[in-house]
């Protein structure tokens, strides 16, 4: 689980957005355009983060919890009970922004 607090950060600075509209590729041209389409600075990466836990699991600092989603949509720990998901604590930022470009824009 990947909470909010946890990637709401992840937007790719001027130097990683350069990386990626200079390297030109299938991808990244394609990653350029959605840019533009966007009309802003930069997009959180929530989902690249999601696929880069499932490669590379250190990237973030996780602990198993008792989770359990109310009636509204919130989620709560549950303490006392056994854990049902290993939740995302805290996200190395310097270690995904180097995950992420080396296999985007390499």
């Amino acid at each position: 689980m990947l909470p909010l607090d946890v990637t709401a950060m992840l937007q790719l600075d001027d130097a990683g957005r350069h990386r990626i509209f200079t390297t030109l590729s299938p991808l990244t041209n394609a990653l350029t355009l959605l840019y533009y389409l966007w009309s802003r600075p930069t997009p959180v990466l929530f989902d690249p983060m999601a696929v880069a836990m499932l490669i590379e699991p250190s990237l973030c600092e996780t602990k198993p919890l008792a989770i359990e989603v109310d009636a509204k949509g919130y989620t709560h720990v549950r303490k006392g009970q056994p854990p049902n998901v290993v939740v995302a604590l805290k996200t190395d930022l310097g270690r995904f922004f180097d995950f992420y470009l080396k296999r985007v824009a390499p």
